[in-house]
Formats: structure tokens, sequence, C-alpha cells
């Protein structure tokens, strides 16, 4: 396992020509502030084209919508886990985004600031084996969305960027900064 960092683009494929199956998992933990039950921790997923938008709202996977038509992609029913087969994603795709959202319930804001740990892991899934681990450790502030990274094709060969990014105003504006139009 190697541990990555926020701006780090590590190889997928060419390391390790032979990976097939991966897991995109999510960890977390809350502070002493926030209970489990105050909230609601969804993740979303974007197959989009090399521009970075999504081509058809069926690329775009949440709690509605957990699984591709290809099968190459699928949350589960936590929402903490990803599964992604690499044979089976269409070729028009060329980058995947993966993100948690935060729902809050009653009147107590709940932010990402609240939380004492966030990770994702990548899992080689055949061999059962962490192939990276990524904890954020900067300041994610009041954001209720965190873009953690994108896996993306270059030259036939799969990667991934470590390009987090911290946003607030909802999966409406998730969705739209991968051109999901409401």
């Amino acid at each position: 396992m190697k541990d990555i960092k926020k701006g780090q683009k590590v190889e997928l494929t060419k390391e390790m020509p032979e990976i097939e199956n991966i897991l995109v998992e999510f960890d977390y933990r809350v502070n002493n502030y926030m209970k489990k039950d105050d909230f609601e921790m969804g993740t979303a997923v974007f197959l989009t084209d090399g521009s970075g938008t999504i081509m058809n709202y069926e690329d775009f996977l949440y709690s509605e919508n957990k699984n591709h038509p290809s099968e190459s992609v699928s949350i589960n029913k936590r929402e903490d886990k990803v599964f992604i087969t690499i044979s089976k994603i269409p070729n028009k795709v060329r980058k995947i985004a993966f993100a948690l959202t935060l729902t809050e319930y009653g009147e107590i804001h709940r932010y990402y600031d609240r939380f004492d740990y966030l990770s994702m892991r990548i899992i080689d899934l055949d061999k059962e084996e962490v192939i990276y681990n990524y904890q954020i450790d900067d300041n994610v502030g009041q954001n209720t969305e965190i873009v953690f990274g994108e896996m993306y094709r270059h030259n036939g060969e799969w990667k991934f960027n470590v390009n987090t990014e911290y946003l607030d105003g909802g999966l409406l504006k998730l969705g739209k900064k991968f051109g999901l139009g409401y």
C-alpha cells in the first residue's frame, strides 16, 4: 500500500497491467460534536468525457442511480464503496470522478470540518490488496461536498489524480460542475 497526497497522480494499469476489478472505498470518523444520526453521507460518481462533462444522465451515479448501464461502475447500498470493472468501462468514458455529499437533518448545519478523519482507499479486489490510501489532511472548511479525485484514461492507461476539491451547495451544485443540467 502506498499513501498518496493531494495533487499526486498515480499509475493504475501501467504498473499493474493485470488489474481488472477495483474498489474505491471511503471511510470517515465524526468528531464529538456530531452524531452519525444527524446527517446522511452519500457517494456521487461522474463518468465523463475528456473535458469532465457527463454525456448522459445515466453517467451520473448516486443514491437513486447506483449502477451504470455498462455494468462497469456501481455504488453499494451504504454508499461508501464504488466498484469498477476496468474492461467494461465504455471507450467514450475518459474520466471517472468520485465525490462525497453530506445531507443534514434538522436545523444544525453539518459540514466536513466537523469530521476528524476522511479517507479514500483504492483496492485491487482480485488480490484483496489496498493499492493506494489517501487521507485528507488539509482544512476542508464549511463545505458539504468533496470531490476526492478522478480515475482517468491517458494513452490507453488508467491513472488516478488526487485533485481534491471542496464545494458547498448540495448535490445540485456538484452536478452542475460535471455538466448535469436540471
